[in-house]
């Protein structure tokens, strides 16, 4: 929504066959919500190169952030992917949970619990949780400009419509999924009576597809 803004998302390859990704939304907008989040980016790339943890990854991150940017809050979510084992992890400070939608059951759940606002206390605790999944199923992580879009009723696009949007194109492509998903969103917002979309909007799709096991 802004020329330059907070959101932000990256992709950490960890090992041959695992990854991380993290999804982050500065408070804010402007040139300091930018600065703040090129050094999320920064924390956590270096924090991912000692071999850090989801849990280990965020609390590093709400260290640098109460340290070195007093006042300046981030939501964020990091989930690392094992494809040899189809095991997750995941852990967040204060923001919305990744959905997975899974092929084999036709059902979506959430992934994790969320811990505080990063940037608030120093040395907080994260928690880290763990899923299993499978060849063909979605993962979608996402920042809160996209849940809540409002329409002119003022019923957020989170709420009353993104989850019947994952079931009815769980068939679509990764790339048709994500425009379209973008189009639906501002589309909400857009209803010819409401004030159309106010917030930055960043999510990540991620078509999962594994690996055989020995």
């Amino acid at each position: 929504m802004a020329d330059v803004a907070g959101d932000l998302y990256d992709f950490m390859t960890v090992q041959a066959c695992s990854m991380g990704v993290l999804v982050a939304d500065v408070m804010g907008h402007g040139v300091s919500a930018a600065l703040v989040a090129s050094m999320v980016k920064v924390a956590v790339s270096t924090r991912c190169g000692n071999d850090g943890g989801p849990a280990s990854i965020i609390a590093g991150l709400n260290t640098t952030l109460c340290e070195e940017a007093r006042e300046q809050y981030v939501t964020a979510t990091y989930v690392h992917l094992d494809t040899a084992n189809g095991v997750g992890r995941h852990a967040a400070g204060a923001h919305p949970a990744p959905l997975l939608w899974r092929r084999r059951t036709q059902s979506l759940e959430k992934v994790g619990e969320s811990g505080l606002l990063l940037g608030v206390r120093p040395d907080e605790a994260y928690d880290e949780s763990e899923f299993h999944f499978e060849a063909g199923d979605r993962l979608l992580l996402y920042t809160d400009g996209l849940i809540e879009a409002e329409n002119a009723l003022g019923e957020s696009f989170g709420e009353a419509a993104l989850q019947a949007f994952i079931n009815e194109r769980r068939n679509s492509g990764t790339e048709q999924f994500a425009e379209l998903l973008l189009r639906e969103a501002l589309a909400w917002s857009r209803d010819g009576r409401g004030k159309g979309q106010e917030d930055d909007i960043t999510f990540v799709v991620i078509d999962l597809k594994g690996e055989a096991r020995q």
